[in-house]
């Protein structure tokens, strides 16, 4: 009898634990937080206006959260929310979910199979993470900060998700602020977000840290990522354990990190464009990081680099292994204008402004390198007879900046619009000129003679990604870029 007695404590024990929870019931039910207070039977309570989460709770699927006013919700330690159905916060004023106790953290958020769940305008902190497994989410207007790695390595983590993530502060996270799994095929849109001193932990990992993709490009655009704590970079996108990526890097302030960028791994195509990328030193040690940008893989891992500021890091571009990217071809099957300003960069007391460690031939041509002599600041087979050649010239003359840059693009083209662009994509001209569309692994796409005025194109059949128009009229030729999104 005392056997079976134990017996029946310890399930009447595991009983009591599955019990401290609470599922909403999935019959297509718009909840509140109220509604969760007057059904949940103590799981979420109210107290002073204050709502409390005390037991897991799991919206279910078929039913929505909605969350419309600024409401103040605290969670209580170690408990996860599970959204199944649909977590809808939009409040007119920012609603704060943040740890009943700091010093005790909740578990997090993790959305699985969610459809159409929003998060804007939003305050969340002290938690574990925020999970997005085989579900596209849109986080939006919204400060992400303080969070440890209990739960997930970043502090937004994918697996299998493809969100929308922009116009958001991501701060003073243990980990990443936005990571994806090296197997988890994820392609998140990354746009206008302000992201700074996260890897508090200080591991050896960036702030944005990205495997394979989906069936969409991953686009990078728009961010400004500044880093504090040593060992922890910019941005990765790496295809260890395969897959492939297409991805734009463009538009983005990239400061005081461990390094800027990394493509790392084989079957990556990157377009890496009017980004700012400078001061990227922080760990002093050249021999583990202090690139602007590097590219470590096989011959498959290409980029078209171009318009980009890259000043002030222990190397300005570094390419590893067998890797290959273009950072300037003005003849040939590709076309890049180049037009990089790649100057100041290096460590004990030599410039390294572009170093080739591969036996490769690189194209680096049209590019401002800060030197009257590009030689002094390039290494490659005039260094040592077992590295390829860069092709650096013409060189770009007279220091420009992306300002610069961006304004050099003004004449002949008027205007590019929609941004991004869809179904079709219109381009106005201020004279008859022969346009080219080219794709971003620099492959043609089009090549026609248009008029004076606006001119539109069917493009719902064209792949997503960034494309560059060069524009000739015989006399100037001019380049703008747009971007095709589905």
């Amino acid at each position: 009898m005392k056997k079976i007695y134990i017996l029946l404590i310890g399930f009447l024990v595991t009983s009591l634990n599955l019990s401290a929870q609470y599922n909403t019931p999935g019959t297509g039910v718009d909840w509140t937080f109220d509604d969760l207070v007057a059904n949940s039977a103590g799981a979420v309570t109210e107290i002073e206006g204050v709502y409390y989460v005390n037991e897991e709770l799991t919206i279910s699927a078929g039913d929505i959260l909605s969350v419309d006013e600024g409401i103040d919700v605290k969670i209580e330690d170690d408990i996860l929310i599970r959204i199944n159905g649909t977590f809808d916060a939009t409040p007119d004023e920012e609603a704060t979910f943040t740890a009943a106790d700091p010093e005790n953290r909740f578990k997090g958020f993790r959305f699985e199979e969610s459809a159409a769940s929003v998060i804007d305008n939003c305050l969340i902190e002290y938690g574990g993470g925020i999970k997005l497994v085989d579900c596209d989410v849109q986080i939006s207007n919204s400060i992400i900060r303080y969070f440890d790695k209990e739960y997930s390595t970043g502090a937004i983590d994918l697996y299998h998700s493809s969100p929308n993530i922009y116009d958001n502060e991501i701060y003073e996270n243990a980990g990443p602020a936005i990571a994806s799994g090296s197997n988890a095929a994820s392609s998140p849109q990354i746009l206008n977000n302000n992201i700074y001193e996260n890897n508090t932990s200080n591991a050896n990992t960036p702030q944005i840290n990205l495997g394979t993709m989906a069936e969409d490009s991953i686009r990078i655009v728009g961010n400004t990522i500044t880093g504090l704590y040593e060992m922890a970079g910019g941005i990765a996108v790496t295809t260890l354990m395969g897959g492939e990526i297409e991805c734009v890097i463009k538009d983005n302030l990239i400061q005081n990190n461990r390094y800027g960028v990394t493509c790392y791994g084989s079957n990556i195509s990157a377009v890496i464009t009017n980004n700012e990328i400078h001061d990227n030193n922080i760990d002093g040690n050249p021999d583990t990081g202090g690139s602007g940008l590097n590219f470590y893989g096989g011959e498959t891992n290409t980029a078209i680099v171009s318009h980009n500021k890259i000043t002030g890091n222990l190397w300005g571009i570094t390419i590893q292994s067998d890797a290959r990217p273009n950072m300037g071809q003005l003849d040939g099957d590709i076309y890049n204008e180049g037009m990089n300003e790649i100057y100041d960069n290096g460590n004990n007391d030599v410039e390294y402004n572009l170093y080739n460690n591969t036996p490769n031939p690189i194209m680096a041509e049209n590019n401002y390198w800060g030197v009257d002599n590009a030689e002094e600041v390039i290494f490659h087979e005039p260094d040592d007879s077992s590295l390829g050649f860069i092709d650096y010239l013409p060189i770009l003359t007279g220091g420009v900046s992306v300002d610069d840059l961006n304004a050099e693009q003004n004449g002949i083209i008027t205007a590019v619009y929609p941004v991004p662009a869809s179904k079709q994509v219109t381009i106005a001209l201020e004279r008859k000129a022969e346009v080219k569309i080219y794709s971003s692994n620099g492959a043609l796409v089009m090549d026609e003679q248009f008029n004076q005025g606006e001119t539109t194109l069917q493009t719902s059949g064209w792949p997503a990604g960034l494309y560059s128009i060069v524009v000739t009229d015989g006399q100037k030729s001019k380049t703008r870029t747009f971007l095709i999104a589905r």
